[in-house]
């Protein structure tokens, strides 16, 4: 009977091992990350209660809502815009910036966009860096020595998909203002990566330790984190702009973590295996 017992609680604890590494092993996707529209990321941190919360405003969004919204572009902005791209890019197809192009129509339309809005200057600022990003996504994939119908679609694509999207993706950031805040208070904090421009991109994260893994997969960038924090039964507060990692709940019904798990699976196999031998 002595043997009996450590072996069926051996048993329960090495099943949610064996569960989370056959999880790990799924695929890597962007959901787990909100879909993020993410070009390219120098880095990717946790911050937590601090400077935090001032960085959850609409430009930090663009990212999170680009790839949210996905409304179909409507033929007649490419159509308009490839007959005079294609008219420019003729005079001198060497020389045609196919980037600089698409932010410049682009971001020729963001005062009719936000006439309507209440906060204009907000609007069109917000305007001006959707046009940014998505032109940069859109004519990174398009070298220098394309042709004028490869630049012109690149080029087209941007201004155009900007055009489709930007009522969703202004109300977009209005609405993960509040889940960007709340993961500010949160134990992991709220995770922001850096965009190609050097801003930061806050991620509406779903599950970390698969955006962690998507990241990583993606852009060969590790999240940065710090477990520097003072916690108590009422939660835990992080020190600086670092994640903090540690549970909020009482001691008794936190759930264990997988290392815990693991290690205390190992020494119960070690206890049967004593046992054994005695």
């Amino acid at each position: 009977m002595r043997r009996s017992i450590p072996q069926s609680i051996f048993a329960l604890l090495a099943a949610p091992v064996l569960f989370f590494a056959q999880s790990a092993s799924a695929a890597p996707s962007a959901d787990a990350c909100g879909n993020i529209a993410l070009v390219a990321t120098g880095s990717c941190h946790l911050d937590v209660t601090g400077g935090c919360s001032a960085k959850c405003e609409p430009l930090t969004f663009q990212a999170a809502c680009d790839g949210k919204c996905n409304v179909a572009i409507d033929a007649t902005c490419t159509a308009s815009c490839n007959t005079q791209c294609q008219t420019d890019c003729t005079v001198d197809p060497g020389s045609f910036d196919c980037e600089g192009k698409c932010e410049t129509d682009c971001g020729g339309s963001c005062m009719s966009r936000c006439s309507a809005s209440g906060d204009q200057a907000n609007c069109s600022a917000y305007c001006q860096e959707s046009c940014k990003s998505t032109c940069q996504g859109q004519c990174k994939v398009v070298p220098p020595s394309a042709d004028c119908n490869a630049k012109c679609n690149g080029c087209c694509g941007g201004s155009c998909t900007v055009d489709a999207n930007f009522d969703c993706s202004l109300k977009c950031t209005a609405d993960l203002k509040g889940g960007c805040t709340a993961d500010c208070t949160a134990p992991d904090g709220a995770l922001f990566c850096t965009d190609q421009n050097g801003r930061d991109q806050y991620v509406h994260v779903t599950n970390l330790a698969d955006c962690e893994a998507y990241i990583a997969s993606n852009f060969n960038v590790k999240v940065e984190a710090s477990a520097t924090a003072t916690c108590n039964a009422n939660g835990c507060q992080g020190v600086g702009t670092a994640g903090v990692g540690c549970s909020t709940q009482p001691i008794g019904s936190a759930p264990l973590d997988v290392g815990a798990i693991a290690t205390m699976a190992m020494g119960l196999g070690l206890i049967v295996s004593r046992r054994r031998r005695s």
